[in-house]
């Protein structure tokens, strides 16, 4: 449990997280969710996550610079990062509808190197002029360091990632 702890601990920021919710949390399976409503229309919205070079954090990369991320809109697409000397899958599209869903399956950060399954999906769905997402990332398996312990921290970290992708679906800049 140690070494995930203090993984994740690495891993995370100070930075304060989006309101979110810890849906669930046990040794062997954590759930995370967070919801925003936006003037945009789904479609707009749909393409904002694309742009994950634009909001995501430059300090939750491994190059340190965000503009080394591309995420495609497609499956079988990716969430990768390439810089000088290196690269990295982040996460694997696995569903893409438009508009609509947009799956991802793999670890963040230190994740990657625990025997663990993760699962992000951005739901769209339309709310008054605008829409509605909705961020979900669960995790299950069996890590030597339970997930109950990391759920706060995988928290704090993917919640600052959703506030920064509400803020630049809202204003165009991605700080929070």
């Amino acid at each position: 449990m140690k070494l995930l702890l203090a993984a994740a601990i690495a891993w995370s920021s100070a930075a304060a997280s989006a309101a979110a919710e810890v849906v669930s949390a046990t040794p062997e399976r954590a759930e995370l969710r967070y919801s925003a409503e936006f003037a945009a229309p789904p479609e707009d919205v749909w393409r904002a996550i694309g742009r994950i070079d634009r909001w995501w954090s430059g300090a939750h990369t491994y190059s340190g610079d965000a503009r080394r991320l591309r995420l495609d809109l497609a499956a079988p697409g990716c969430f990768c990062e390439r810089w000088p000397g290196g690269s990295v899958t982040h996460m694997q599209v696995t569903m893409a509808l438009p508009g609509q869903t947009l799956r991802l399956v793999g670890g963040l950060g230190p994740l990657q190197a625990s025997p663990l399954n993760g699962v992000m999906t951005f739901s769209l769905t339309p709310a008054g002029e605008g829409a509605r997402l909705t961020l979900t990332y669960v995790l299950a398996g069996q890590a030597a360091d339970a997930l109950d312990a990391f759920a706060p921290l995988g928290d704090q970290v993917v919640g600052e990632q959703f506030a920064r992708l509400a803020s630049f679906i809202r204003t165009g800049a991605a700080t929070p």
